[in-house]
């Protein structure tokens, strides 16, 4: 199952974990670094990571973890 991208919003911190075919995101364990959701598109979600670089990760690639990710509770 694909994960939906209104799940997610700018601003988050999540954890990226490579599967035999896609990736999962889901939110970072206990002393794992993790990667900020820069953008979220109709077909791919953008991360930056803390050096920098940018990942651009195709959406159809993203399966839904058991549980998904928290939004942050932060006020706007």
């Amino acid at each position: 199952m694909v994960i939906d991208p209104s799940s997610l919003q700018i601003g988050q911190v999540v954890a990226v974990r490579e599967m035999n075919y896609g990736v999962q995101i889901s939110p970072p364990g206990e002393g794992e670094s993790g990667l900020t959701v820069v953008a979220v598109g109709q077909e791919h979600l953008v991360l930056d990571d803390a050096a920098g670089s940018r990942r651009s990760i195709p959406l159809y690639l993203i399966h839904k973890p058991a549980r998904a990710p928290a939004k942050s509770s932060e006020a706007a």
